[in-house]
Order: C-alpha cells, then sequence, then structure tokens
C-alpha cells in the first residue's frame, strides 16, 4: 500500500518541478512563507472546524500510515487460521490457548479466546463485528478529513491570490519589475493550494478509505475463520471456504500450496 503512495508523490514532485525547470523556472521561487502559512495551516483550520480537534489531529499523526506498507496479508492469515484449525482438531479449542499470545491480529486473538472461553461462535463473531466498524469508522474519520483538507486546499490558494492581487493593486506606482515581482507571488498561493490539495491531501485520503476496505476484507475473513473453527472443521476444506474470499490469483495461489 505504501510504495502506490511513495511511487506517485515523488512521481508527481518530478513531474511538476521538472517540468517547470524545463520551461527555465527557478523551483526556489516557490518558497514564499506567506503562502504556505495560508495553505498549510489555513487548510488545517477549515478542516479542523468540520470536524473534532481529536480527529483533526489524529488525522495529521496518521500521515506517515499512508507512507508505509499496511500489515495483515490474507494469505498470510489464512495460512496461520488452517494451522490453529489443525490444532482445535487435534487437541480441541482448548489447545489454541497457549498460542493466542503470540497472535498479532487482535480481531482473530480475541475471537478464538472467546471460544476457548467456551462462548457461543455467534457472540463472539457480534463482538468482532463492533471492533471491526470502530476500527472503520477511525478510518473512514481520517480518509474525510484529508478529503476536506483536498477540497478547501485550492479555494485558500484562491484567496491567498486574490489577496496578492490586491496588494500588488496597492503598488501600481511601483516598476514593472517590482508588480512582476508581486503578481508573481501572489499566485504562488493558487499553485500551493491546487498542489497540495490534488497531489497530496486526496490521495491520502483515498488511501485511507482503501485502508478501510482493507481492514474491513480482513476482519470478515477472521469472522468467518471463527466461526468454521468453532464447528471443527477439516483444515483443507477450512482453506478453501476462507481463499474464496480471496481474488482468483490469491486463491489459486493458497490453494496450491495445499
Amino acid at each position: 500500500m505504501g510504495i502506490g503512495t511513495i511511487v506517485g508523490v515523488l512521481a508527481s514532485l518530478v513531474a511538476v518541478f521538472g517540468s517547470m525547470i524545463m520551461e527555465g523556472g527557478n523551483p526556489g521561487s516557490l518558497v514564499a512563507p506567506p503562502a504556505m502559512l495560508l495553505i498549510f495551516v489555513g487548510t488545517f483550520g477549515a478542516a479542523c472546524a468540520g470536524t473534532s480537534l481529536e480527529r483533526a489531529i489524529d488525522g495529521l499523526k496518521s500521515i506517515p500510515i499512508a507512507f508505509t506498507v499496511s500489515g495483515e496479508e490474507p494469505i498470510g492469515l489464512i495460512t496461520r487460521v488452517v494451522g490453529y484449525a489443525e490444532v482445535a482438531r487435534r487437541d480441541g479449542l482448548l489447545g489454541l490457548e497457549s498460542q493466542m499470545a503470540n497472535e498479532p491480529n487482535d480481531l482473530l486473538r480475541t475471537g478464538l479466546t472467546m471460544l476457548v472461553d467456551g462462548v457461543d461462535h455467534h457472540e463472539a463473531n457480534k463482538v468482532m463485528k463492533s471492533m471491526a466498524m470502530a476500527r472503520r469508522e477511525v478510518w473512514d474519520g481520517r480518509a474525510d478529513f484529508f478529503n476536506k483538507m483536498g477540497g478547501y486546499a485550492p479555494t485558500l490558494g484562491v484567496c491567498g491570490t486574490v489577496l496578492g492581487l490586491i496588494h500588488v493593486l496597492e503598488h501600481l506606482g511601483g516598476g514593472a519589475e517590482e508588480l512582476g515581482h508581486l503578481i508573481a507571488a501572489a499566485f504562488i498561493a493558487t499553485f500551493f493550494g491546487v498542489f497540495m490539495g490534488n497531489l497530496i491531501w486526496l490521495p491520502i485520503g483515498a488511501k485511507f478509505k482503501l485502508k478501510a476496505a482493507d481492514e474491513l476484507h480482513i476482519a470478515q475473513i477472521v469472522m468467518a475463520a471463527v466461526e468454521q473453527i468453532a464447528s471443527n472443521p477439516n483444515p483443507r476444506q477450512l482453506k478453501t471456504v476462507l481463499a474464496a474470499q480471496l481474488a482468483p490469483a490469491e486463491a489459486a495461489h493458497i490453494l496450491e500450496a495445499s
């Protein structure tokens, strides 16, 4: 997941600044603290006004996640689940108790621990479903925050340009060179607004929306796995049932490993 974000952002930077350099421009001329203050702080403020401060801060803290590879792989998860099914079939559900401490997926760990404790699998699935929905709401909230940032940034860029042009009109008596610098500075705000909105904030929002979908997919596999293990299935049958929830290529790969 993170590799695509890194490649995409780097490609965007190369395209934008590469074209600027090819046209004879100087990227250093874009360093304009007033425009950057308006776009970064102003956009955050506008997005924060549409949500809670806690969610806004959480959104900013989550930015590094968009640039790192996401954790859970369905194939690895199913492989571990099949291993648990083999243990449960051989030693009973109590045989899983010693293995739960090392299970990295807390949703699966919760579900299997509840089975070991004698909780009905329907009740276990209710708890896991609540946990999954709570996680999805977190990722949806983060995506919504960055989508707001992406929507507000270009508009604030236009506001910055208008402010800059007002400043230009105040100096109409100056020389042409001075006016040229002032006009150029006025449009830097629009550049930053469009650039940050469309090439940074909106892609991060889309990435977190995808993360929410991936989390839900993993949760569905886990809930199906817990329900199957409760009925003490044949491990091969369990693998077939869970592989049905994967893309054809992934399903074929895991079934071939039988």
